[in-house]
């Protein structure tokens, strides 16, 4: 196993994937707009370090952007990963989130607890 490198880097350097298979609609994007409004950035995007391609993170990126942030968190993924691989990731960091589901009592009685509006999330 790789070791993880993680850093800040200027937004304007990291490029959006034109290969991302990911669609996100208009509640997807507000609802991470929101997210990060409230949070602040928690977990980094990640880029391939020999290219700034984003591969995971994309709609994130975008909500930066948009937001004004001047540099982003980043996981790099290392330069003698294969493109393939790179795709191959980046379609299970996608989709393996959505195999999930909730405990819903658990949820339900976590969410009276915090002082969050989820509805635009």
């Amino acid at each position: 196993m790789t070791e993880l490198r993680m850093s800040y880097c200027p937004i304007e350097q990291i490029i959006e994937d034109a290969e991302n298979v990911n669609t996100h609609d208009a509640f997807g994007h507000d609802s991470i707009k929101a997210s990060i409004e409230r949070f602040d950035v928690r977990k980094p995007i990640v880029v391939g370090e020999d290219n700034n391609v984003c591969y995971a993170g994309n709609l994130t990126l975008q909500v930066l952007r948009e937001l004004g942030y001047a540099q982003v968190p980043v996981a790099w993924l290392p330069a003698d990963m294969p493109e393939n691989e790179r795709h191959g990731y980046a379609i299970a960091d996608n989709q393996i989130g959505r195999l999930s589901t909730f405990d819903w009592n658990l949820l339900e009685s976590m969410i009276q607890k915090i002082d969050v509006d989820f509805t635009a999330m």
